[in-house]
């Protein structure tokens, strides 16, 4: 960010008081006001560059209370944060917003990367607990990991391109007729479009979007075309 700390500092009057003179008191009042405004902007953004970071990988543990994270401007994206108070929790910035990592476990508002890790440890269970309900003619949601349909007669769906390493899982509960998804991007076709066909109460399949194609890597008596 640009300072603007000199806009202030400029105002004082370097040349007063002047030696061997009677000075106004007034010019001591207007100085010193000067200095406060000046010395009020040099707080405000030494405070705002202490938040400021050039990686994601870095990590602020200064304890602040959380109104006084939230209301900061001109914070880095990848900026990191410990917040104290009744929070105690991290939160970092990205894409203008702050998300705080809440919960008795950890649950990330927005999307998280883990970037160059060798492995990736849970001691405990990995909830992957969104799920979307499929109507006819409905999009699957990609950011729900699954997606299930109780059809009532015959019926479509449609699943778009994902990103990399993206999974999603279908599985029909409830079977009043066919359930049809045309799979954009398809990998058991040489290119294009491709569909998925479930005919009967329990059939499932999850799929992972690998090189810009959805695979299969797992199914149960769904049929692929």
């Amino acid at each position: 960010m640009s300072s603007t700390i000199t806009n202030y500092s400029n105002a004082i009057n370097i040349g007063f008081p002047i030696a061997g003179v009677d000075n106004d008191s007034q010019g001591f009042r207007t100085n010193f006001s000067k200095i406060q405004s000046a010395l009020g902007v040099a707080s405000t953004e030494i405070s705002n560059l202490q938040l400021s970071v050039s990686s994601p990988a870095d990590l602020i543990l200064n304890n602040y209370e959380p109104f006084e994270v939230f209301n900061k401007g001109d914070v880095d994206d990848g900026t990191m944060v410990f917040l104290t108070g009744n929070f105690n929790k991290p939160a970092y910035y990205n894409n203008n917003k702050w998300h705080v990592f809440t919960g008795t476990g950890i649950t990330l508002t927005g999307s998280s990367y883990i970037e160059d890790a060798a492995d990736v440890n849970a001691t405990g269970r990995l909830l992957l607990s969104s799920s979307q309900l499929l109507t006819n003619r409905g999009t699957s949601n990609l950011y729900a990991t699954a997606s299930y349909f109780n059809t009532t007669a015959a019926s479509t769906a449609t699943l778009a391109a994902g990103t990399a390493g993206l999974i999603k899982t279908f599985i029909m509960s409830a079977d009043g007729g066919d359930m049809v998804i045309t799979v954009t991007n398809a990998g058991w076709k040489s290119s294009g479009t491709g569909t998925m066909t479930f005919s009967n109460i329990g059939n499932g399949c999850t799929l992972q979007y690998i090189n810009s194609k959805w695979y299969c890597i797992g199914n149960n008596g769904v049929a692929f075309g």
